[in-house]
This record gives structure tokens, C-alpha cells and sequence, in this order.
């Protein structure tokens, strides 16, 4: 072949190989000139940071003037470059013009041979080794999702952990706290015991003494003609520690006062511990149930899909073989119509596909392998083409056509198989047939939809009102149920809904969309938002199971400490229950968040929003219960101290300091003269003296006459306080009444 080279050819040759030895020059100048410029550019900044004007200056000029030579260059460079490449298409020419073509033919052909048996050997190796890398691929993908595994058990541990611990120590500090009250209450009940035993001592003294001076007193009213001071003087009377009736009285008053409420607040404590237990134990069952629902659907999903797979091709693969048979019953005339290869034989096509795993999808996604690493040429023959929804596949001609509903999303890896024959060896006259195949492969994107959620109550669809948002009004301490849904109707493309004998060969597990499944079968998971509005003020939202804010702006979280109160909300299928207490009077707006969850194609949201108005109702005050008394006329009786004590649950930050009592320690609590509303109470009192079997009406206290300070019963409207000592002509049984009235202008109760 060199020796068939004309002048030419050798001309073209010598100035190929001269242009090229000039263009490596001028590249190597070009080259060197960048590098001057480098470090011209790396002293002038040197001198800028050290402030040497002059130094910058000529450095500037220098840069400056090498720049122009390198433009220069770059230029003669560029057209050196133009000519080679010009020189190289010459020599090109020249050299096929003249080479012997058809020895470069024979070798081509040649080469072209060894190619196609190279090929054949390749098939056939891939073929063998195709259970080895299934058998690889599979191990591999196992160990990825064991590690992925290991990896969230080990975040599942720690959160459970840490949830254990917290729940742990609020149990222990309630314990703690309920063993503190009940020791200061058995306490207050010994402290009640001992003064009790001083009382009944002292009153033994007092009551000789009195008899001594009461016989005195009437010896001396028989022996006088004017009026006698009947007073004993015994009230001021003490025991051996100094303390008279009136200051042991009060004392007693104070310890029974304590032990009411260190009951309530042990009531409370034990309350908070079985809400506690009680949460947990749901949240429990909760998620044990919700893992067993996952894990049967996701087998039912697997089972269904190969059942309804295997119906499929196994239709396919009836219909395409009579197709063939179809052809053979043919004319000769007709049959001439069809296609042929170069040995005349009749071509018939076979369309296989393989859908890439979501494991395979996954690792893609998280680039532990490359993202064209599936196109392998290499697709299991086991699944026909015309299995897939919609695929239309001619076997006489090869081409297909195909158009992917919503739930086709995927990467699909296609093969043509071209053979020269029918499948029916008994019509191939013992001819080995020969196959030829063509891969592609399709990428169908998800169109993922939004989730479209409604609010749905006591089995009904809420409609919003004329503002255009779902309102409940609902009194307190009445249970507000509610359950979010996804409404949307599978559609197979805009506007052409699936008949619902269709859902199952979707290939989901199921007969029917659920409820909480948005329109691509993904399950939704809810998250619930609230805010209180202030009349036309409107804050964030918090979330209604954390109180953590929706709107993070700081690396500290932003907690609504208030709350929300009595509230339980399911994420795993939207359904909320709440029952708001008497401090949460107002308007509350809700927002239901559902995501879809679909990370591998952008996982959407979709909302919706709700009011609820809280209105209150006034509670009737439970007043304390007073021990009846047995007392000798002229003697003072046992203080008296009416207390509401009913039990109030709430959060101290969702009301005003100002409506709570502050004791000695520095505890915020309830008014002992305030109902459960925190309403203070206003105080009245009723008697009427039992004269046998007759019926007396009822007068009020202020009637009552005595000895002593105002010589009238003494009565504190304002915090139900009684202190009375009769005279020497008010003997007999006595019944009272104390009335508790919280003086509610909605609506007025009396305890």
C-alpha cells in the first residue's frame, strides 16, 4: 500500500507532518506565555498587598503587554491549526484515492467477521453469566438494604430510647410529687389528730370551769335585783402551750384547708400519670397495627401484581402465536407482502422487557451505582411487550407503539428479537433458525399528583360556609371528631377514570383507592398545624402534637408553651379528636398537611384548613362539706371556712396570673373562694331553727343574734368564713345553709 503511493500522496504527507511540528510549537509559546502571565499576575498581588505602588504599576504595564502578545499568538496559533486540519484532509484523501481498496476491503470484511463471532461468544457468555450477576445483584442489593436497615433500626433505637427515657422521668417526677403530697397529707392528718386531742382536752377543763361559774352566776342572778353579765369569760382560756380555742380552731381550720388541696393536686398528678400510660398504650397499639397493615399490603401488592403479570402474558403469548399460525394459512400471493431477509426466509419480531427494581431506582438515585449503568443491553426474555398496558407490537414488522398511563412511571429496558422463522419447529423443516437483537431503553417520568384532601365529620363530607372555609362550633368539654380523606378519582389519563372493576389490574393490591391514598396509590401521611386567632390577628401555626413552630427562623425552636390542650391526632390516617376546656374560649384555625412521601419523583403536599369556635358554659361551684357541731351555749363555735374544691386540670400559661392564687411558696393555684372557672364566688347563708316535727322557714344569718363582737352572727360574704358564739337563751339544733354563687353574667349557678 506505501509503495502505491503517488507524489501526491507524499506532497500531502510532508506538509500534514510540517504544519503539524509548527502548530506543537506555536501551542508549547502559547503555553508559556499563560505561565508568565500567571506569575506576573501572583507578584503584582504580592505587591498590592504589601502597598509597592511602583512595583505595581510596571507590573500592570508588563501584564498588560504580554497579554497582547498572547492574543497574538493565540491568533497565528489558530490559523496554524485551521491549515493543519485543511492539510490533514487532504492527506486523507489522498491516501483512500490511492490505496488498493479492494485488499482494504478483504481485510475490513475480514475484521467485520471476527467482530460478529466475537459478538456471538459475547451473547453467549452473558447468557451463562446472567444467573451468576442476578445472583451478584441481588447480594449486593441485599447488603445495601441491610446496612440501609441497620442504619434507621439504629436511629429507631435511639429515638425510642430517648422517648423511653422522657416518658420515664416525667412518670418518676409525677411519682415523686404524688409521694411528696401524700406524705405532707398524712402528715396534716397526724397535725389534725394532735390538735383535735388538745381541743377535746381543753374543752374538758374549760367545760368544769364553766359549770363551777354557770352555778356561780346563778346564785348570784337569785341573790341581785338588777341585770347580771352572763359571760363565763372562757374564751380566752389556754391550754398548757398558750393556745386558747380560737387560735386551735384556726389552726385546724388551716390543716383541713392543706389537706384539700393536697387530694385535688394528688387527683391531678394521678390523673397526668393514667393520660400518660393511656397515650402511650394508644400509640402503641398505633403503630403496631399500622406496621401490619403496611406489611400485608406490601405482600398483597407483590402477589397480586404476579398473578395478574402471569394472566397477562400468558394471553399475550396465545395471541401472538395464533398471529403466526394466522400468517402460514396465508396465500402465496399474500404472503409475498410480508418481510424477507437476504436467504428469503420470513422475519418474525419478539418484543421483551424488564422494568427496573425500586432498589435499582433507589441506588441510582443515591449514585451507589452509575446513572446509565442499567442501559446493559442485557434484558431477561421472560416478559412480553404486549404485557404492559396500552403496548401495541407488530411480530411482522417490529415496530411498536406505546403510550404510558399515570401508573406506568419507570425505567423500562427493552429487546427486538429478530428470527428468521417460525417458533413452531414443526413448520421450520429442521432449520436452525438465527435471532438478531435490537435493545432500547424508555424512561417514563412520574406524574405525580397532589394529594386532594377534604374534611370529613360523622361520616360526612364538611362543606365549607360562605367564606369559603369548614367551620365547627363546639361548646367545651364536648369531642370534636374529624377525618381527613384523599377524594380524588384514579384516572388513567386526564379526564378517563378507571372503572372500578379496573383498580385491581393496576397492580396496587386492592379493588379500591383508600381513603388516605392520594390519585398515585401513594399513602399519605398527615401532620396537623394550629393557631389561635386573635380577632384580626393572625400568628403561626404550631404543630398540634410537639407545639413546635411550623416556621423555624432561628437555630432555636420556637415552642407555644400554652398549648393545645386535650388533642389526638393520627398521621398515619388524618383522624383528629379534641376536647378544648373551659380556658380555650375563642377561635382556633387548623391546617391538615398530607404528603404524598414520593422522594424518588419530589414528593407533593396537599392542605386543607378548618375553624373552630369554642364557646364556654359556666360550672356550678362545689363547696366544701362543713362537720356538724355540738357546743354549749356561750361558747364560741369551731371556725368555719367554706372552699369551692373542685378540681381544675389546665395549662397556668393559658389564663391570667391575676385570676390564680399565689401561697407562701411561690405556687401558682387556684382561689380556695373561686369555682373551677376561676369565677370568685360571692357568699350567702341561710339557718332555720328545728322545733320538732314543724316546718320553719329558712331566714338569713344576719337574724342571728350572739355574744361577743357585734353581738350578731359574724359571716364574710367574701370568703365564707363563720364565727358565732350563742348566748345563754339560743339553745337547740340549729340547720344552716351556705350558698356559693359565682355571679356569671352568662348565666348564674349556685352550689
Amino acid at each position: 500500500i506505501k509503495k502505491g503511493y503517488s507524489d501526491e500522496v507524499n506532497k500531502s504527507r510532508e506538509e500534514y507532518l510540517y504544519l503539524n511540528k509548527k502548530r506543537i510549537e506555536k501551542y508549547k509559546k502559547v503555553n508559556e506565555k499563560n505561565s508568565l502571565i500567571i506569575s506576573l499576575k501572583k507578584d503584582l498581588k504580592q505587591f498590592q498587598k504589601n502597598n509597592k505602588r511602583e512595583k505595581v504599576k510596571e507590573y500592570e504595564e508588563k501584564i498588560e503587554l504580554n497579554l497582547k502578545e498572547l492574543e497574538k499568538l493565540e491568533k497565528d496559533y489558530l490559523d496554524l491549526k485551521n491549515n493543519f486540519n485543511d492539510a490533514s484532509v487532504r492527506y486523507r484523501e489522498e491516501k483512500n484515492k490511492f490505496s488498493k481498496s479492494t485488499k482494504l476491503m478483504k481485510i475490513q470484511i475480514k475484521k467485520l467477521r471476527q467482530k460478529r463471532i466475537d459478538r456471538k461468544k459475547d451473547i453467549k457468555n452473558k447468557e451463562n453469566m446472567r444467573p451468576e450477576l442476578d445472583s451478584k445483584r441481588a447480594s449486593y442489593f441485599s447488603f445495601v438494604n441491610k446496612r440501609l436497615k441497620n442504619k434507621e433500626d439504629d436511629i429507631t433505637e435511639r429515638f425510642n430510647l430517648f422517648k423511653i427515657n422522657n416518658e420515664k422521668n416525667i412518670k418518676e417526677n409525677y411519682k415523686i410529687k404524688i409521694k411528696k403530697l401524700k406524705d405532707e397529707l398524712k402528715s396534716k392528718e397526724n397535725e389534725e389528730v394532735e390538735i383535735r386531742k388538745k381541743i377535746d382536752s381543753l374543752k374538758v377543763i374549760v367545760k368544769k370551769k364553766a359549770e363551777e361559774k354557770r352555778i356561780k352566776l346563778i346564785k348570784d342572778y337569785l341573790k341581785s335585783e338588777g341585770e347580771i353579765n352572763w359571760d363565763l369569760g372562757l374564751k380566752e382560756e389556754k391550754n398548757k402551750e398558750g393556745k386558747s380555742f380560737e387560735v386551735l380552731k384556726s389552726d385546724l381550720v388551716e390543716i383541713r384547708r392543706r389537706k384539700t388541696f393536697l387530694k385535688n393536686e394528688i387527683d391531678v398528678f394521678n390523673s397526668f400519670l393514667l393520660e400518660l400510660e393511656d397515650r402511650k398504650e394508644k400509640l402503641k397499639l398505633r403503630l403496631e397495627k399500622n406496621e401490619k397493615i403496611k406489611k400485608e399490603l406490601s405482600k398483597k401488592i407483590k402477589n397480586d401484581q404476579k398473578i395478574i403479570e402471569e394472566e397477562n402474558q400468558r394471553k399475550i403469548e396465545e395471541a401472538e402465536i395464533k398471529e403466526e399460525e394466522d400468517f402460514f394459512g396465508l396465500s402465496e400471493e399474500k404472503q409475498k407482502k410480508f418481510q424477507y431477509d437476504d436467504d428469503g426466509d420470513k422475519v418474525f419480531y419478539d418484543c421483551f422487557y424488564e422494568k427496573l427494581s425500586l432498589e435499582m431506582e433507589k441506588a441510582i438515585l443515591n449514585k451507589n451505582i452509575g446513572e446509565s449503568s442499567w442501559r446493559d443491553d442485557d434484558v431477561k426474555r421472560e416478559k412480553r411487550c404486549g404485557g404492559l398496558r396500552n403496548f401495541k407490537f407488530n411480530i411482522h414488522t417490529g415496530i411498536f407503539n406505546w403510550k404510558p398511563d399515570f401508573y406506568q412511571y419507570g425505567k423500562y429496558k427493552l429487546v427486538i428479537v429478530a428470527r428468521d422463522g417460525p417458533r413452531d419447529e414443526s413448520k421450520r423443516k429442521g432449520k436452525k433458525i438465527a435471532t438478531k437483537p435490537v435493545y432500547s431503553y424508555i424512561e417514563v417520568k412520574k406524574n405525580n399528583h397532589k394529594p386532594k384532601l377534604a374534611i370529613f365529620s360523622k361520616g360526612k363530607k364538611s362543606d365549607a360556609s360562605l367564606s369559603g372555609i369548614v367551620k365547627f362550633d363546639l361548646n367545651e368539654e364536648e369531642i370534636l371528631k374529624i377525618d381527613i380523606n384523599d377524594i380524588s378519582k384514579p384516572s388513567y389519563y386526564d379526564g378517563v377514570e378507571i372503572p372500578n372493576e379496573e383498580i385491581e389490574g393496576l397492580g396496587f393490591g386492592r379493588k379500591v383507592k383508600g381513603e388516605d391514598e392520594d390519585f398515585d396509590f401513594d399513602r399519605i401521611i398527615y401532620s396537623c398545624w394550629y393557631r389561635k386567632i386573635m380577632g384580626n390577628k393572625k400568628g403561626g401555626f404550631y404543630s398540634c402534637e410537639t407545639g413546635e413552630s411550623e416556621k423555624v427562623t432561628s437555630d432555636k425552636k420556637d415552642v407555644d408553651v400554652v398549648g393545645i390542650g386535650k388533642l389526638d391526632f393520627d398521621s398515619f390516617n388524618g383522624q383528629l379528636e379534641w376536647v378544648p376546656d373551659h380556658f380555650q374560649e375563642g377561635e382556633y384555625e387548623f391546617k391538615i398537611v398530607g404528603d404524598d412521601g414520593d422522594k424518588l419523583n419530589g414528593a407533593l403536599k396537599g392542605e386543607v384548613e378548618f375553624i373552630v369556635n369554642i364557646n364556654n358554659k359556666n360550672h356550678k361551684p362545689k363547696l366544701s362539706e362543713i362537720k356538724d357541731q355540738v357546743v354549749y351555749e356561750l361558747e364560741t363555735i369551731e371556725p368555719i371556712d367554706v372552699d369551692d374544691i373542685s378540681l381544675v386540670k389546665l395549662n397556668k400559661e393559658r389564663i391570667k396570673r391575676s385570676l390564680l392564687a399565689e401561697n407562701s411558696k411561690g405556687e401558682l393555684l387556684k382561689s380556695p373562694d373561686a369555682d373551677r372557672d376561676l369565677e370568685p364566688l360571692n357568699y350567702s347563708c341561710e339557718y332555720k331553727k328545728i322545733k320538732g316535727s314543724e316546718s320553719i322557714k329558712s331566714k338569713d344569718c344576719s337574724n342571728l343574734k350572739g355574744i361577743g363582737n357585734g353581738s350578731n352572727f359574724n359571716f364574710n360574704k367574701i370568703n365564707g368564713k363563720i364565727s358565732w358564739t350563742p348566748d345563754n337563751t339560743q339553745a337547740g339544733d340549729y340547720t344552716f345553709t351556705i350558698f356559693g354563687s359565682d355571679g356569671s353574667k352568662t348565666k348564674m349557678e349556685e352550689g
